[in-house]
């Protein structure tokens, strides 16, 4: 339950930062926006079409399942949700993160490193020794003398 959470709130803000930069009327803060910001930055706007492309997935799931629930899927008589998957959200972030970088390197001259720069934990009781020892060192500052 927690994984299928988890994924769904991705999802959510995968959509929040790749939505139209006005909804309902509300100027939002998205990548879609770059293309409002003055210079015209080369090859960005093939970039946010891949971001586009890349991130139709989770705004099907979005706007039929997560966000509101689409009574024709309710009922089995709609299209099928488009398929998510790990990869799909992987994908999507990835292309997000070109986007973001190609106007990164236009105005800064260096891309950021989107990706994850730690190695992974290891297992649940790995995890759990990460925690046990954050949870000792907040003690060992705030409650012991």
């Amino acid at each position: 339950m927690l994984q299928e959470v988890l994924f769904e709130d991705v999802m959510l803000h995968i959509c929040r930062i790749t939505d139209r930069a006005t909804v309902s009327g509300r100027e939002t803060l998205t990548v879609t926006r770059l293309t409002k910001a003055g210079r015209k930055v080369a090859g960005l706007d093939a970039l946010l079409d891949d971001v586009h492309t890349k991130t139709a997935f989770a705004r099907d799931w979005r706007n039929r399942h997560i966000g509101h629930q689409d009574l024709e899927l309710a009922l089995n008589t709609a299209t099928p949700l488009k398929p998510a998957t790990r990869q799909g959200v992987r994908d999507a972030i990835a292309a997000i993160a070109a986007a973001l970088n190609c106007v990164e390197r236009h105005y800064g001259g260096s891309p950021v490193a989107f990706e994850l720069v730690m190695p992974a934990p290891g297992d649940a009781e790995a995890l759990l020794g990460v925690l046990t020892a954050g949870v000792d060192a907040l003690a060992e500052r705030y409650w012991r003398p």
